[in-house]
């Protein structure tokens, strides 16, 4: 599906198709009209080849008369989505393999306020990429107050439910990462473009999503090392729960070591053993095995040991 968007008595123009006096032309999936279209325009054909292969690196291409972008977007949550960028001095040309979100909100903030369309193609570049800067944000948040959640069962209750969230989550600020910093350099990039296609006056909305991105780097860097130490603290309750029950064993085999001494020298198959003739033997060895008892459950408690 191709859209053409121009301006006309100071309004945004939205229509079906290509327009030769368009300044974006949105298109959505790639099927042949769409590929005849960006032949006609005299795009290049490794460029296309890219498109219709999918699945590229964020990256940024000269080819003199226009550039190339490759951007990847969240829009599938945690799946990156690529959509491409052709921008010249004249026009720009995205294409995406299925209707994006920030092409919408961009349309609409350029019906609300049409000056912002007329700042150039390059300008329009921006608002798609501060759209998909800005959908990072929620996401993070939403990430971090979910690892403060599962920080705090953790250390409460540990279970390996709570370690695969986190685990989970881990990934997911893998992914993130990898992408802000593609997309940071990528912004980067562009700023040898200045004056050629990216105009001089809109360079400082450029250094202001570059800015966001480093923003939203650090945090991925901050969040990776909350879960790596979230992380080590699960293991050191783990720890200290196997020391405490390897105690309490230790102890209660302990206490358990000394009646079962004496009740096995006394049970050796001998004619004469000490006290066996009395009739208070039994119970004297009894009471000794439950005063050894007594004194050694004190002894390990007292030691905090269960």
């Amino acid at each position: 599906m191709i859209h053409s968007y121009f301006l006309e008595n100071g309004k945004l123009i939205a229509k079906s198709g290509y327009s030769e006096n368009c300044q974006w032309i949105g298109i959505e999936g790639v099927g042949s009209e769409e590929i005849s279209l960006l032949k006609k325009l005299g795009f290049h054909e490794l460029a296309i080849e890219d498109i219709l292969h999918g699945g590229q690196r964020m990256k940024v291409e000269d080819y003199k008369d226009y550039m190339f972008l490759t951007v990847a977007t969240i829009e599938l949550n945690t799946i990156p989505l690529n959509f491409y960028c052709f921008l010249s001095k004249e026009r720009v040309v995205t294409v995406a393999s299925r209707e994006l979100h920030g092409d919408n909100e961009v349309v609409q903030r350029c019906q609300k306020n049409p000056d912002a369309f007329s700042r150039g193609p390059d300008f329009i570049l921006y608002l798609l990429l501060d759209y998909i800067t800005d959908k990072y944000f929620p996401l993070l948040d939403n990430l971090d107050e979910g690892l403060d959640k599962i920080e705090k069962k953790l250390f409460s209750q540990p279970n390996k439910e709570s370690l695969a969230k986190l685990l989970a989550n881990k990934r997911k600020i893998i992914i993130f990462r990898r992408n802000l910093v593609a997309l940071r350099d990528l912004v980067l990039t562009l700023r040898q473009f200045e004056g050629r296609f990216i105009s001089v006056k809109n360079i400082p909305y450029f250094q202001d999503v570059f800015d966001h991105l480093l923003r939203l780097a650090e945090k991925t860097d901050l969040m990776r090392e909350a879960i790596a130490t979230t992380f080590e603290g699960y293991l050191s309750i783990l720890s200290n729960s196997l020391n405490e029950v390897m105690k309490r064993l230790t102890a209660l085999t302990v206490i358990l070591m000394a009646p079962a001494l004496i009740a096995g020298i006394y049970g050796m198959n001998f004619e004469f053993i000490p006290s066996s003739p009395n009739p208070f033997g039994f119970y004297a060895i009894v009471a000794l095995m439950t005063f050894l008892i007594i004194v050694l459950s004190y002894y390990f408690k007292k030691k905090k040991w269960f």
